[in-house]
């Protein structure tokens, strides 16, 4: 067997951090050494997006005596950026030594997902390079993991709030009147590690004290053409606030803060990460009273850029 013409491939990166937001360049250069003559055109550089959404089912059936399994798995592809070298050096041969090809792709503005990873679905982005080998089908290949941030750039400084009231009349020896409970955000977006505060004011005309809770939840959906999967996720305990007296209106704020490992909100056709606080305003002897806040986690630059 012929032994290679391409070897020690390697792919530099200007940026070390291999950190990137839509919209960024990712600049670089690709290193080689060539014992043998390599034709410049069979050298390729890509910056390639995938995913995989992939998660398993047991459907308990008692008439059949168990539970059938049903695997949903759908692979995707994101993006494929080609770096278009210059037609001058695309067509010219490259002799025995060292060569460095260097590269200039941007991501996309639009259309694709942030990095993100666990056990049912991943996004990655890699810069990908090809070689082929001269008078042979074999080719060389090398690749090196790059993460890419896609942030919600909309709605971040909206108001966002919700109202729920309760009427005490059912048994009046366990309280009796009406409550009126208001709770807010002063803006929908946030960074990881950021703590929210959420206000909440209560109009207490019953003859029972009330005391307002928090919680942040993530929910992340993943799907598979016509099949979903949700999950809910905890990321705070309850976060109680002060009691609230009878017979007076009552304010307080409840700091809920946003751990930060949180993934940044995603909205796509396979994966959607959402955040909602879940407000929760006790009653005795009685069904609470509950709001759900809707929340985005972004990043500052998206903050920055203040698109109510």
């Amino acid at each position: 067997m012929e032994s290679k013409h391409v070897t020690n491939m390697e792919i530099d990166l200007d940026n070390e951090s291999e950190h990137y937001m839509v919209g960024d360049r990712v600049t670089g250069s690709l290193k080689f050494a060539s014992t043998g003559r390599v034709l410049a055109s069979g050298v390729r550089i890509n910056l390639v997006g995938v995913g995989e959404v992939n998660w398993t089912e047991h459907v308990p059936l008692a008439m059949y005596g168990g539970a059938p399994m049903y695997r949903n798995n759908r692979k995707f592809l994101i993006l494929d950026v080609p770096f278009d070298m210059n037609k001058d050096a695309h067509e010219k041969p490259l002799d025995r030594g060292v060569h460095t090809i260097p590269f200039d792709i941007k991501i996309p503005d639009h259309g694709s997902p942030s990095s993100f990873e666990d056990t049912h679905a991943w996004i990655h982005y890699n810069v990908e390079a090809a070689i082929d080998e001269p008078d042979s089908d074999e080719v060389n290949t090398i690749k090196t993991r790059i993460t890419v941030d896609s942030p919600m750039r909309h709605n971040l400084k909206v108001f966002v709030g919700g109202h729920a009231d309760k009427t005490l009349s059912v048994f009046p020896n366990m309280g009796s009147g009406s409550i009126a409970f208001h709770t807010s955000l002063s803006r929908k977006g946030y960074l990881p590690g950021e703590t929210i505060e959420v206000n909440c004011y209560v109009v207490n005309k019953s003859t029972v004290d009330v005391t307002p809770r928090a919680t942040l939840y993530q929910t992340r959906v993943y799907q598979t053409g016509e099949c979903h999967k949700a999950v809910d996720r905890v990321l705070t305990e309850h976060i109680i606030g002060k009691k609230m007296a009878s017979n007076a209106n009552n304010t307080d704020i409840i700091h809920i803060p946003i751990p930060k490992s949180a993934s940044l909100s995603i909205k796509s056709d396979v994966i959607s990460v959402k955040y909602v606080v879940h407000v929760t305003l006790d009653i005795p002897h009685a069904v609470d009273l509950s709001i759900d806040l809707p929340i985005i986690v972004t990043t500052q630059s998206a903050l920055d850029r203040n698109q109510g």
